[in-house]
């Protein structure tokens, strides 16, 4: 959606105050705080981290169902209040989105436009894809906050900036409007609450036992049955998840700090959104796409418990690195995200810069393949987003085979776990995380998912041991 005039005033903040006690400052109950917080270990995937609040417009779209509500006069183009559409889910979040070209601050990747989620079963709006949903629950398939103010914490020098857009019918309005954007976040930033320092080491929430949909018993006869689906060859892989419950009474913030301290990840992120919070530690980038139309993405398969120990960890990276398992596993899902890629790319332009890499986090090692391209004529970043979901690695391949199976087999309909999460930003950029190692916080239930590729020479045993595996750090820091 085009507005006449878009500015931007930034405010350089003193590193005397942290950016964590910062957006511990921002953050209010109810009032939409969010934080794309790139906690991981690796500098080369935490590059910035971006935090705000009171979004401008909020974004819930229900298949080709969409409302949008208004909340801060920001747009001239958007007054107060809510307003309806039918269509395409991704064809409306392109027509509410704020453009422009934008000379300046081309190393920063965002500087406002939209963050938010898309689900998992999103897909089913513009094709028959198998995802009609299971269960009772109604996450909405995409919930995007518009965003006209924001932090910005730039990891290798350290730098944290305040940064507002305007938006107006002339230059001069639209500057006024950037200003001010600028400097209310930056009051919020600098204005200190009680309980910050303190928070990171308060004792974690009280949670009752996490109740899985299914039973070791039941996971594995759904391990057994996959592999019977592939032995008739009908699947090369499939990706069989769970749905895990808990009690929750305490702040979700607090939580989340908590979680992000037992497992720094590099796509970690708080997002307080309408209808419930979501807190996670994502190691994954699903989909990055700069402003020039370069698009990457690097998908997990294959996955090893650390032993803390640097000689066992040593050793268990190499037996990672050289599992044929793990590499079949891997470069199936590598193949089909080139497909997927190659559907919005240039021919000839996508390509495997890295195979087979072994990543070390906090608690695991991931095995991790990096694919790229280079969106061709018209086709934009959203167009990327439309040809990859769901995301290739939580699906398993042939894709829409894989998501007809595991959808009979998992209990719950995934929502927004196993989707994307990020910011789009207004000059046509976004880079999105895939929904993993992530609680979703709801009408005092706490709810996460875990699982993993099932493939020819999987085992039900291997598989349900990889499952809680991968639980190992955000059970730690829900204090289990």
């Amino acid at each position: 959606m085009s507005t006449s005039c878009i500015s931007h005033h930034t405010i350089e903040l003193p590193t005397s105050v942290s950016f964590e006690e910062m957006v511990v400052n921002l953050e209010r109950p109810g009032c939409g705080t969010w934080w794309l917080d790139s906690n991981g270990r690796n500098p080369a995937s935490s590059r910035f981290s971006f935090a705000g609040n009171q979004p401008y417009a909020w974004l819930e779209s229900r298949g080709k169902c969409h409302e949008l509500r208004v909340v801060r006069q920001v747009r001239p183009d958007l007054e107060l209040g809510r307003r309806y559409f039918h269509g395409d889910p991704i064809d409306v979040l392109r027509s509410l989105l704020p453009r422009t070209e934008f000379i300046g601050m081309e190393s920063v990747p965002f500087i406002g436009g939209a963050i938010g989620v898309f689900g998992y079963e999103i897909s089913e709006a513009w094709e028959s894809t198998g995802l009609s949903r299971r269960g009772t629950e109604r996450q909405p398939d995409q919930t995007f906050a518009f965003i006209d103010r924001l932090l910005i914490k730039e990891h290798q020098c350290g730098r944290i900036t305040a940064l507002g857009l305007g938006f107006g019918k002339n230059e001069a309005s639209a500057q006024e409007q950037a200003n001010k954007a600028a400097n209310d976040i930056s009051d919020l930033a600098m204005t200190t609450r009680n309980w910050p320092r303190e928070v990171a080491n308060d004792r974690p929430p009280i949670l009752a036992s996490l109740k899985p949909s299914l039973n070791e018993h039941q996971y594995k006869a759904a391990v057994a049955e996959v592999g019977a689906s592939i032995a008739e060859g009908k699947v090369y892989q499939v990706c069989l998840t769970q749905s895990l419950r808990a009690d929750f009474e305490g702040d979700p913030f607090r939580l989340y700090l908590n979680l992000r301290k037992a497992n720094p990840a590099p796509f970690s992120s708080y997002l307080d959104l309408p209808r419930l919070t979501v807190m996670s530690t994502s190691p994954e980038s699903f989909l990055r796409v700069d402003a020039q139309g370069n698009v990457s993405s690097s998908p997990i398969k294959g996955t090893r418990r650390r032993p803390g120990n640097s000689n066992e960890d040593l050793e268990e990276s190499f037996k990672l690195g050289r599992s044929e398992k793990d590499r079949a596993e891997n470069l199936m899902i590598v193949d089909l995200v080139r497909n997927d890629l190659g559907r919005v790319c240039k021919p000839g332009s996508v390509d495997v810069p890295s195979l087979w890499r072994v990543e070390a986090h906090e608690e695991i090692f991931h095995l991790v393949s990096t694919i790229t391209g280079r969106l061709r004529a018209g086709c934009d970043a959203l167009e990327a987003v439309r040809a990859s979901m769901p995301p290739g690695s939580m699906t398993g391949a042939p894709k829409l085979a894989a998501v007809k199976i595991a959808r009979d087999l998992e209990v719950d309909g995934r929502g927004y776990y196993a989707g994307a999460l990020g910011y789009i930003d207004i000059r046509g950029g976004l880079d999105l995380a895939v929904v993993i190692r992530t609680l979703f916080l709801e009408n005092g239930h706490i709810k996460l998912h875990s699982g993993g590729g099932v493939v020819a020479d999987s085992t039900p045993e291997g598989e349900w041991r990889e499952l809680w595996d991968k639980l190992v750090a955000l059970r730690r820091g829900l204090g289990m």
